[in-house]
């Protein structure tokens, strides 16, 4: 059994809405060529070593194969699998596609079917202030009519010699 991560642009997250697009990975958007330079040189840079190139596709081992990781690089995803799911291989393609998953990139989690990345919780976040704004504002409006509505009840709560 391997555990598999997959890392795509941010916009595909946003051009669909369920993950129906696995199953045509061609209709993706692609990584420019900037990217898949960037994403070359970062693979390099945490131990990853080309095992193999072909058209398409470059095949990438961990640490001259440490820990049953590999990465696959295509044009449009950089899908990253340890084999037979030991802890410690676990543990370092999560890191690493986290610390992959910037202002630029998100990533997918096939076994749990969520997206994770420091843009998507931007995201969230700013959603979150909108939704605080949102409801601030209904609060808001709600005082207001509330305060009328107390001002106006406590008038006609006076006994009636009083309004003299």
């Amino acid at each position: 059994m391997s555990y598999d991560l997959k890392l795509f642009r941010k916009e595909v997250r946003k051009q669909y809405s369920d993950l129906s697009f696995l199953e045509n990975e061609e209709s993706i958007l692609s990584f420019t060529e900037e990217q898949i330079e960037r994403l070359k040189k970062r693979l390099n840079h945490y131990k990853y070593q080309i095992k193999n190139e072909s058209d398409g596709i470059t095949t990438y081992n961990f640490n001259g194969g440490e820990l049953g990781i590999t990465a696959y690089l295509t044009k449009n995803c950089l899908t990253f699998q340890c084999a037979g799911g030991g802890q410690e291989g676990l543990f370092e393609i999560m890191q690493t596609s986290d610390e992959f998953s910037d202002s630029e990139f998100l990533t997918l989690n096939l076994q749990e079917g969520n997206w994770s990345g420091m843009c998507l919780e931007d995201e969230l976040e700013a959603e979150k202030l909108e939704i605080e704004k949102v409801n601030n504002s209904k609060q808001t409006k709600t005082e207001s009519n509330t305060n009328t509505e107390t001002k106006d009840s406590s008038i006609l709560k006076k006994p009636w010699w009083k309004f003299w």
